[in-house]
């Protein structure tokens, strides 16, 4: 008990669903490698000290909600087993806090890059407001300049445990790494939500919207190089 409550804790909001037969879903609030408080939707009474076994569906989709087929299925979750240790609550809604067991096999192996990309994203100081947009800040300009797309019409990537609507349009906010002042909002259309193809990171793949000559200059100017060049039409000149 006491190793649950020293482990390191992140906010993923990702639907879980009972294992076995039953159709009882829910969700988790905030998780940790050694426990996790959960909300489901049955208000049936749980003992404490009684084990519980779920999915964790990392890429926000249960079956019910998307159709796939089962390798699909088994790629993008992960099956915990958990003993309760207390109830909870959670903007009034009945919440129970679950000791977990440590996974086995393939699920381990899911579980460690899981909780590999939460710590990742900690450390790119990754805030999500209300809104869904996205406020990003880079240890140095080079990471930065590696995030922004080769090409404007190129996709990006950014790594985020809530799932995205595709085809909304959301405002990126880029804080300059080195000047705490500096920041500059550019806006993309979310082409796709899932996880990545090389790092198998959960996230959300998008494409700049609304790039015109005076947002490439002003991202020119943010990262100090000439990153999209400008073209001029011969009619400018006159």
């Amino acid at each position: 008990m006491n190793n649950y409550s020293k482990q390191p804790r992140f906010t993923a909001e990702l639907p879980i669903k009972i294992s076995g037969q039953s159709s009882i879903e829910g969700k988790i609030i905030n998780i940790s490698k050694s426990g996790a408080k959960i909300k489901l939707n049955s208000k049936s009474y749980r003992s404490l000290n009684t084990l519980l076994s779920f999915y964790i569906y990392m890429d926000g989709q249960t079956p019910e909600t998307i159709k796939k087929d089962k390798k699909d299925i088994e790629a993008h979750r992960i099956k915990v087993i958990s003993k309760i240790v207390r109830y909870a609550n959670e903007n009034n809604d009945d919440c129970l806090g679950v000791e977990i067991i440590a996974p086995e096999g393939e699920d381990k192996t899911r579980w460690n890059k899981f909780f590999h990309q939460l710590e990742q994203d900690q450390k790119r100081t990754f805030v999500e407001p209300k809104k869904l947009n996205f406020t990003l800040r880079f240890k140095n300009i080079r990471d930065l300049i590696d995030f922004l797309p080769v090409a404007p019409v190129d996709p990006f990537f950014i790594p985020t445990l809530k799932p995205r609507i595709v085809g909304t349009v959301v405002t990126i906010t880029l804080m300059h790494p080195s000047r705490d002042d500096a920041k500059l909002d550019i806006r993309a259309k979310i082409i796709a939500y899932g996880t990545h193809p090389e790092n198998e990171y959960l996230g959300a793949t998008c494409q700049l919207e609304d790039l015109d000559v005076i947002t490439k200059n002003k991202i020119n100017a943010f990262v100090g190089q000439r990153l999209y060049p400008i073209m001029i039409r011969s009619s400018d000149t006159h």
